[in-house]
């Protein structure tokens, strides 16, 4: 997957700001963009997240975070996270993220 077409998958949570609303844009790093092609090959776990986010200047994510945003689905969320477009439920189960729709 190219860079555009990873940059077009996570539009909208790119917001040209700082924070991770600015992780994924035009001047991101090349190396996130290959690593994030290799996702479907290769789970991203969040080590190695956290090494993309690093490449891109934001802050790392806690094990706790990582866990309730990618490797669960709570009953307690404000949204119902199976609602989600293109969601598995094999991520639940998953101890990294799978593909860039499980990223996404």
């Amino acid at each position: 997957m190219s860079k555009k077409q990873i940059l077009d998958e996570f539009r909208l949570f790119t917001l040209g700001t700082d924070g991770i609303g600015g992780w994924l844009g035009p001047g991101t790093d090349g190396r996130v963009f290959h690593r994030l092609d290799g996702a479907y090959k290769d789970s991203l776990a969040k080590v190695q997240l956290n090494q993309l986010l690093a490449f891109g200047h934001e802050a790392p994510v806690s094990d706790v975070f990582f866990l309730y945003y990618w490797l669960s689905a709570p009953n307690l969320r404000p949204y119902d996270v199976k609602l989600v477009p293109d969601f598995d439920e094999r991520w639940v189960s998953s101890t990294a993220i799978k593909s860039l729709p499980h990223l996404r």
